[in-house]
């Protein structure tokens, strides 16, 4: 029984490993492309979860998920690029201050940065 288990949680892996790698060629040319950027991201994790919760998937359900959140996602993309200019004046200024508490605001404000980043992965 658990051999069969492994077998088949092995082969619905090897399905949807193509899908998974042309998905993520999609999102790094929507990356560089930075207008889709948003789009493409949300339809990346929406895949991504329908893949951990075993559901098949095939090339539209990329599309379709984008598709059905992209005001949510386009909103997203709208603030986190409001954050980034906020966050790159911070540092800019930081850095053009000839002091010694701006280098430890500029660090703080860069550990901040940090932090804003890997909360949008949640």
């Amino acid at each position: 029984m658990i051999w069969q288990i492994i077998k088949n949680s092995a082969s619905d892996f090897w399905d949807e490993l193509l899908y998974l790698i042309i998905f993520n060629i999609f999102w790094v040319i929507g990356t560089f492309l930075v207008i889709p950027y948003p789009f493409v991201t949300f339809g990346l994790f929406f895949v991504a979860h329908d893949v951990s919760e075993g559901k098949g998937i095939k090339l539209s359900t990329f599309f379709s998920k984008a598709g059905r959140v992209w005001k949510q996602a386009y909103l997203w993309g709208i603030i986190n690029l409001v954050v980034m200019v906020i966050f790159w004046s911070n540092i800019s200024f930081y850095g053009q201050i000839n002091a010694e508490w701006a280098p430890i605001v500029r660090m703080f404000t860069i550990a901040l940065l940090t932090a804003w980043l890997i909360l949008q992965l949640f």
